[in-house]
């Protein structure tokens, strides 16, 4: 009986390891611009947002931003899928988004050190260049959303 006991401790602990790192995914990669074209393509439409307002979409997001270019515009969402940018705007909840962790996207601002943030569509990807860096390898919400 002891040792099922902890048979059934050491199962319940591994599943709350493995439950706490799957909440905790890290989407986002920073490579070079040079790095982004040769594995991802050439960029096929880029939407200019000052830094400043990167960082201030941050502050209103807890560990996840989303990313979608819809008719040549740029939708960015928290992450509850509540819109930042632009404000008020409808969405269907089948749309599917580039989720980015803030912690990535955050790197990525200090390492390009840029005024100016570009959100790119690429043939297969959505990317987010500052400077001379691009994040790449996000997350797609739906299926995953935080």
């Amino acid at each position: 009986m002891n040792n099922s006991i902890k048979y059934i401790l050491l199962f319940l602990i591994l599943s709350i390891l493995m439950s706490a790192s799957a909440i905790a995914q890290t989407y986002g990669q920073i490579f070079t611009k040079q790095e982004a074209e040769n594995r991802f393509g050439p960029i096929l439409t880029s939407i200019e947002f000052s830094k400043q307002n990167i960082q201030l979409f941050l502050t209103q997001t807890n560990n996840y931003i989303m990313f979608r270019i819809n008719n040549n515009s740029a939708i960015i969402l928290d992450n509850h899928r509540m819109p930042l940018y632009p404000t008020g705007i409808r969405m269907n909840s089948s749309d599917q988004y580039v989720m980015y962790s803030t912690s990535v996207l955050e790197e990525l601002l200090s390492l390009g050190n840029d005024n100016i943030v570009y959100i790119e569509q690429r043939s297969n990807v959505l990317s987010i260049t500052n400077g001379e860096y691009t994040m790449e390898v996000g997350g797609l919400c739906p299926p995953i959303c935080p």
